[in-house]
Order: C-alpha cells, then sequence, then structure tokens
C-alpha cells in the first residue's frame, strides 16, 4: 500500500525560513520532500496487518511445538516403560538361574556330606 507525505507544506517552510534559512532554499526543502517517493513506506495499517500475521504464525509454530514436545513424550514413555520390562525380565531370569545354580551347590554338598559320612568311620 502506497504511503503518502502529508504536510502542511507552507507551514514547513516558514518554519524552515523562521530558523534562518533563505526563502529559496526552505521553498526547495519543501518541494523536494512532497515530491518524495513514499510508495515503499509502511502505513499502520500495513504494520497493524503484519503485526496480526505474525502473532498468528507464532501462534501456530506454539501448537505445533506443543504437539510434538506431546509425541516425544509419550515416545520416551513408552520406551521407558519398554526398558523396565526387560529389566524385570532380565532380572527374574537372573534370579531363576542363581537359584539353580544353589540348587546344583546344595544337592552337590549333600552328595559330598553323604559321600563322606559313608567313607568315613
Amino acid at each position: 500500500m502506497a504511503a503518502t507525505l502529508r504536510i502542511d507544506t507552507l507551514t514547513f517552510a516558514r518554519k524552515l525560513t523562521d530558523a534562518g534559512l533563505d526563502r529559496k532554499v526552505a521553498e526547495a526543502i519543501v518541494e523536494g520532500l512532497s515530491e518524495a517517493d513514499t510508495s515503499d513506506l509502511a502505513t499502520r495499517g500495513d504494520l497493524a496487518g503484519v503485526n496480526s500475521d505474525l502473532r498468528s504464525e507464532i501462534q501456530s509454530v506454539r501448537s505445533e511445538l506443543r504437539e510434538e514436545i506431546q509425541a516425544v513424550r509419550s515416545e520416551l514413555r513408552e520406551e521407558i516403560q519398554a526398558v523396565r520390562s526387560e529389566l524385570q525380565l532380565s532380572i527374574a531370569e537372573t534370579k531363576a538361574e542363581l537359584l539353580r545354580f544353589m540348587l546344583v551347590q546344595a544337592v552337590a554338598i549333600v552328595g559330598l556330606t553323604v559321600t563322606l559320612l559313608k567313607l568315613l568311620p
């Protein structure tokens, strides 16, 4: 949207001459400002539109990030649960193996004791 520079050229020229500038210089300055290309200047409306667009985009990104964070949390919970299950299974297997080893040792000790009792008078 093209912006127009709205100035009271007569008042501006008077202020310049009152400040000590020559009248022709003041008029040249005012004329130059009046003819300036202001098509690239943003208006308040332009800025408000950009501001609104940015706010919408930020809100959209926030929502996306929240969803992604929630998905990562869910994945982590699932992975933690899987690791817990694996650890519990491994602990149970280790306990069973330890009990078998202890049973074999107990049988060996009993057998050795019986043998020693028979061999020794």
